[in-house]
Parts: structure tokens; sequence; C-alpha cells
């Protein structure tokens, strides 16, 4: 993945959609298990729409042969896609993923159901590394992914306007190494997004946003392995960003750069030997409790989804699914303070399934299919 960014805001905004029907965003969907959920998710203004005269963030409408229109009914996820997720409230969120014909699409879950989008997106090139993030309780997304040319590009999405726009961070013009991966955070305080991807000296880049500078390179982590998965989470300790990213270095080992008091260093997680291109990914989340806890799931050299917690010290917590496919991709999410957790990887089969978690508990098949 490719990594999370839970929306920060509160607010969540209400969806008066019937089974089967189409929304303003063009969506279809049925209802799934939480539509019996006894309680309605109610929203609450207070978040302003970020970027929303900011030309630093906003670059050009994507022209007319960049946008796809495609039929309602869900796509065939093209073999070995990528999978990106972000929650965008509580049960909700939006997953992408790219079909056999290069274009990105999108499935969003609501507390009634999963609804696939069929309104126009965007076209990557084939096997494109995807990550994405939202804020704004889900009415604004950034999706980042590779173009034809081999550029780390972005689009984004607003409910305040129609259609799918291509990012300022397009005009950096960064070139990514062939088989590079994306991983990506953002957080609220000055409306900071990061994104991490392999240049072609193999190096991670940091690329860099905020509301009051734009889009500008930021820090040179160490030399990943060629096409190595990358993720990225970040959480607040005493007013101060943290930050981790996990990669496969060129020992085949994964390892953790980490980010705290101003300064970047190397962290204790360390998993030996995993294949070649296997997918890393990773969320965060905090309580009032325990602190801070870490989840990182991995293709391990069994080749199944191996989960790994850190309460507070590193342990492994076991198998989620498998085995897979040597270098499927997977994306994992966290809503209610870890209390669920969900993995979404393509099978064998090429559709895209879904792992849950609940309460610790052991794992389950999920409602989601592609």
């Amino acid at each position: 993945m490719t990594a999370l960014a839970y929306s920060e805001c509160i607010h969540i905004p209400s969806f008066g959609v019937g089974v089967g029907q189409s929304d303003s965003t063009g969506t279809t969907g049925s209802a799934g298990p939480w539509s019996a959920m006894s309680h309605a998710v109610r929203g609450h203004g207070g978040c302003r729409s970020l970027f929303r005269h900011n030309e630093h963030f906003r670059s050009k409408r994507i022209p007319t042969s960049r946008v796809n229109n495609y039929p309602s009914e869900l796509a065939q996820a093209q073999d070995g896609t990528d999978v990106a997720i972000t929650a965008t409230g509580e049960y909700e969120c939006k997953f992408y993923y790219q079909d056999t014909t290069r274009v990105i699409r999108e499935s969003i879950h609501l507390v009634s159901g999963w609804r696939h989008t069929t309104t126009p997106t965007f076209s990557a090139k084939p096997a494109s590394p995807l990550a994405a993030i939202s804020f704004d309780a889900g009415k604004e997304v950034r999706v980042y992914c590779v173009s034809v040319d081999g550029y780390l590009e972005e689009y984004g999405y607003s409910s305040k306007q129609s259609g799918w726009w291509g990012g300022a961070l397009n005009k950096l013009k960064f070139r990514v190494a062939a088989a590079s991966k994306v991983a990506a955070v953002y957080w609220s305080n000055n409306y900071n997004i990061r994104v991490y991807a392999q240049g072609p000296d193999n190096k991670i880049q940091e690329l860099v946003y905020d509301n009051s500078s734009g889009w500008r390179k930021g820090a040179i982590l160490p030399v990943a392995e060629d096409g190595s998965s990358l993720a990225a989470v970040r959480w607040e300790k005493e007013g101060q960003s943290c930050l981790r990213v996990y990669y496969r270095a060129s020992d085949s080992t994964v390892k953790e750069h980490c980010y705290e008091n101003s300064r970047w260093f190397s962290g204790e997680f360390s998993i030996p030997e995993i294949p070649p291109y296997a997918s890393i990914t990773a969320v965060v989340f905090s309580d009032s409790r325990a602190g801070v806890h870490l989840r990182v799931f991995l293709q391990d050299s069994g080749d199944s989804i191996a989960a790994y917690h850190n309460d507070g010290a590193w342990n492994y917590q076991g198998t989620v699914i498998g085995p897979l496919r040597p270098g499927r991709r997977f994306a994992a999410l966290e809503w209610k303070e870890g209390s669920e957790l969900r993995v979404f990887y393509q099978d064998d089969d090429n559709k895209i399934h879904e792992q849950a978690q609940s309460n610790a508990g052991a794992w389950y098949n999920g409602e989601y299919e592609s």
C-alpha cells in the first residue's frame, strides 16, 4: 500500500440513498451486515473544506482523454492490482483498485453497506501502485498513482465540485523507479500530506505538502529493495508528529524508519527474509488507556498475510489469511480505536476480498468482494 490516513474531522455526512439506488456521486450498492446496526451515525459540522482556494494543491482538470466513463457494473480487477483504502468515518471508508482497462475504481462503504461508483475517475499505468488519503469526513479524497510515463501523480475528488482533477503534485514531475510502490499519510495541522515513493536510485523519497508552501521534496530515506512495498503511518505525541515507514531492505528484511523529535532514525521492527515484492501495510491507533498501537501486516515466507502488533513491544500475532500468490497486494483499515480491523486483498482468482477482526478476536470473512 499502501497506508491509511484517518480523517481527524468528526463530521459524518448524511446519505439518504436506498439499497440499489444511486446517489449524487453515481454509486450503486447493496446493504451489508452493518445495515442492521442499531445506532445511526450522526455528524456535526466543524471541518472546513481543505485546499478549497489554494492553488498550491489544485492543478488542473484532467484532460478529456484521461477521464474514464465506465459502466455501472463492477469491473474485474486487474491481475496484480494494487489496492488502497482510507477511513472516512465510523464504519465508513473509500476503497480503490485498478480494473483490466487501467481505470482506477472506487467502492464506498457506509453504515448501510458497500456501494460501487459509476462516475468517471482516472487511469494510471498498468499495475500502478496506489495510496489514498481523505479528510473532511471523506468529502475530500486524494489518490496517488504512477502515470504511463513513470511519474508520481495525484488525483483529487471534492464533494463540492464534479469529477476528479489532477493535483499540483503532478507539476513536480517526480519520476519513480519502474517498480516503485507508494504510501501516503495526512494530518490536519497546517493540512500536511506526506507521500513516499522510490526514486530511480531506489532510495525512498519523501514528498511534502503543507498549506503554506505547497509541494516540495522532503527527506531521503534509506535504499529499499527494488519494487519494495511501502507503508506509512502517523500519530501525534505531545503536539509533535511521529511517523513510521515500513519497507523491504536490500537484504530482504522488512525494516522500519522512524521520525520523532524532528529527526529520522532506524526503528526496532525487523522481519527476516520476506519474498520479493511482498506486500506490506500498516495502521496506527491510540486510546486513553494504553497509548499508541501499531499494526503491521505483510506477506511472510509462507506467502500468507501475517500480523505483527506493537502495544509497547513487537509481537507476532498469527496469520490473517493465506497462502496467496507471491506479490499479491493488500491494504489495512482500522475503526473504533482499533477494535475493528479490516484487510483487503486480491486472491488468486483475481477477486478482491476482505478479512475482518472485531475486538481482537479471530479473523473472519468480510462482506466485500469485487
